[in-house]
């Protein structure tokens, strides 16, 4: 019965968690990538897999509203990241939420694919790991894949020391808009990019 059904897609970041509906244009939920207060994943890697299993209860049964059992879950994985997170997933979402059919495919592809793309270089920078990955033939390339555990947060963190010194404090989601707001990247030779959020 789930094949007649959307898959659900579910693309947990170091920051926030994406969810929605196959074929939706945009996520019908975006939530912290937090369960009790604590972060789930650092730098792209899941670190609390209790934490992860009840975010993802949320976001299926809260927020999407949907039948765990019903549904073929689409789940993203962060380049790079090590094999026994991706069966761990497996593991989650057969024997925890029971769905009938799961697949796990680096975000890299996936946002290749949004495009129209089965080929080309993808750069992304989230809260907690930038990567500029290879795709060719619509595969994922681990080999032209590079991957650094600096991004948004790191960021956010060092303009906190920089104004500190200065002697201006500002708590965390002030000093994040802020950042994404005021602060640009300077490309070799042309003029200066907003930071995307």
């Amino acid at each position: 019965r789930y094949k007649a059904l959307c898959a659900v897609v579910i693309d947990t970041g170091t920051g926030h968690t994406r969810s929605g509906l196959a074929g939706d244009e945009q996520p019908r939920s975006v939530v912290p990538s937090r369960a009790g207060g604590s972060p789930v994943l650092t730098h792209g890697v899941v670190t609390d897999w209790d934490g992860l299993e009840e975010l993802w209860h949320r976001v299926l049964y809260q927020e999407l509203g949907v039948c765990p059992e019903e549904v073929a879950v689409l789940a993203t994985d962060a380049p790079l990241s090590p094999i026994a997170n991706q069966e761990k997933v497996a593991e989650l979402l057969f024997e925890g939420f029971g769905v009938p059919a799961m697949l796990v495919l680096p975000r890299s592809l996936l946002a290749a694919y949004s495009y129209g793309r089965t080929a080309g270089v993808v750069v992304g920078s989230g809260a907690g790991t930038s990567y500029a990955a290879g795709v060719r033939e619509g595969y994922a390339l681990p080999h032209a894949t590079f991957r650094l555990d600096v991004a948004g947060d790191a960021l956010t963190l060092y303009l906190g020391r920089l104004l500190g010194s200065r002697g201006v404090r500002l708590d965390a989601d002030p000093l994040r808009r802020l950042k994404e707001t005021c602060c640009c990247v300077l490309p070799g030779a042309g003029g200066a990019q907003p930071l995307a959020p």
